[in-house]
């Protein structure tokens, strides 16, 4: 699932997101894998946090080890999924190669 940045947006408040793309920016983003549905990814901020997506036909729902709790989504979780609609396809085949050699 791709979302456009408008997507994004929507899910967080307007902070969440201005800090999340600072985030993606800075590279901060990293060990982004995905598994069938699930999508994990590992983000530096004060400290690594984990971030889990899980994506359901048109649905997405994710989680955050960050104890942010401020409505809408982290900056950590916006960071991780503009990471993945940049690199989707990349992603993808990387996913896709595991796959095959397991």
């Amino acid at each position: 699932m791709i979302l456009s940045m408008e997507d994004i947006k929507a899910l967080c408040t307007e902070t969440s997101f201005v800090r999340g793309l600072e985030y993606f920016q800075m590279g901060n983003v990293t060990d982004l894998e995905q598994f069938g549905n699930k999508i994990t990814a590992t983000v530096e901020g004060t400290r690594d946090y984990t971030v889990t997506i899980r994506t359901d036909k048109k649905t997405i729902t994710a989680t955050c080890t960050c104890p942010y709790d401020w409505g809408g989504y982290c900056k950590h979780i916006v960071a991780t999924l503009i990471a993945l609609s940049k690199n989707y396809p990349e992603i993808k085949k990387n996913k896709d190669k595991k796959e095959i050699t397991m």
